[in-house]
């Protein structure tokens, strides 16, 4: 095969993104490693995404080259990626979804990861940021339950994912080796059957510093419970095919499964942990789904006994080690923390 430049292909997936994808390009063009390719793949947007992109990239800097293409029809975020891979020219392949944004070292900072690392690295992926509606930011939960991030993390993957593809870049040979996205995952599960297949035969490397930027809003489906449960065929056809194990697979669908959806169906009434502005937007969607919630607990003793959406709120001394607790707060880690250490283990982070 024809040996590939020693740069970055950027692959970035547009669906009706014309309100975001000038943001993601800024992004983009403000890294401080310029070595690299842009590929943008329309699918099938039905809004002006693909003329705002051409006419961006025709008036950016003429040193980066670009490729943009698109389908007439929609056919899934899978296809575009890879139609982005088969496309590039370069060594090492990160992805940008069009709502997010990187912080301006991170190719550089994950260029010099790989070539410091030995070939057994396959996939270098780092920390993220979220952003609100009401543009609060906070550490992202996508790593609340890994114990490993680097090296050898079947194992952490096998318990839930938690990588999402504008953390990553990977070396291209990796592709040739484990396949590209399979386009029968249609709305989610994609990505962490492929990082799985990656991890059977590679290590993955770790920057702990956050050097992405994820935007939750209206528009964006992946902050909603309602693609959540369209996600659930498709994540219980990805455990069947990856684990043989019984125990194993039952650990992966309760971990990585839509928390609400688990709930739901073993009839339970968790305790919502955090009464700030994202504990009572938990509250609201666990209400729309039909939850029935115990109570909320919270470390601020002013509010214990007052009532917040309707719902008392309670000292965390009141869980039990048999109670299920949705840990809903900006302070996530420390709360964990707190909780494990008095014994309660069943636990998840929205």
């Amino acid at each position: 095969m024809k040996e590939k430049k020693r740069c970055v292909s950027v692959i970035i997936p547009v669906y009706n993104g014309n309100e975001y994808i000038e943001r993601a390009l800024d992004s983009v063009y403000k890294q401080t490693y310029k070595d690299i390719e842009i590929i943008i793949v329309d699918d099938g947007s039905s809004d002006n995404s693909f003329k705002k992109a051409l006419e961006y990239l025709e008036k950016a800097d003429k040193k980066i080259n670009y490729i943009i293409t698109r389908y007439s029809r929609n056919k899934g975020v899978s296809r575009a990626r890879n139609t982005g891979i088969l496309l590039s020219n370069c060594e090492y392949i990160a992805f940008l979804d069009q709502d997010d944004e990187w912080l301006d070292k991170k190719l550089e900072l994950q260029v010099k990861t790989f070539e410091e690392s030995s070939n057994s690295c396959g996939l270098v992926y780092c920390g993220i940021y979220q952003i609100d509606e009401n543009n609060e930011v906070r550490e992202s939960p996508f790593l609340w339950i890994v114990r490993k991030t680097s090296g050898k993390i079947l194992d952490e993957l096998k318990r839930g994912n938690f990588i999402v593809p504008s953390m990553v870049m990977i070396r291209r040979n990796v592709f040739e080796c484990v396949g590209l996205f399979d386009e029968k995952f249609k709305g989610g599960g994609e990505d962490t059957d492929l990082w799985i297949r990656i991890a059977n035969k590679y290590e993955f490397c770790f920057i702990r510093e956050p050097l992405v930027v994820k935007n939750f809003h209206k528009k964006n489906k992946s902050a909603e419970n309602t693609q959540a449960f369209n996600r659930i065929k498709n994540l219980r056809n990805l455990a069947y095919k990856h684990f043989k194990d019984k125990d194993e697979l039952l650990e992966f669908l309760s971990n990585y499964e839509n928390p609400i959806e688990y709930i739901l169906e073993n009839n339970i009434k968790p305790v919502v942990f955090g009464c700030g502005s994202h504990g009572r937007m938990v509250v609201d969607m666990l209400k729309n789904s039909g939850v029935e919630i115990k109570f909320l607990a919270d470390n601020n003793k002013n509010i214990w006994g007052h009532k917040v959406k309707g719902i008392v709120v309670q000292s965390p001394d009141k869980i039990s080690k048999d109670d299920f607790v949705i840990i809903a707060s900006s302070w996530w880690k420390e709360i964990r923390e707190q909780l494990i250490s008095k014994g309660i283990n069943k636990l998840t982070v929205i």
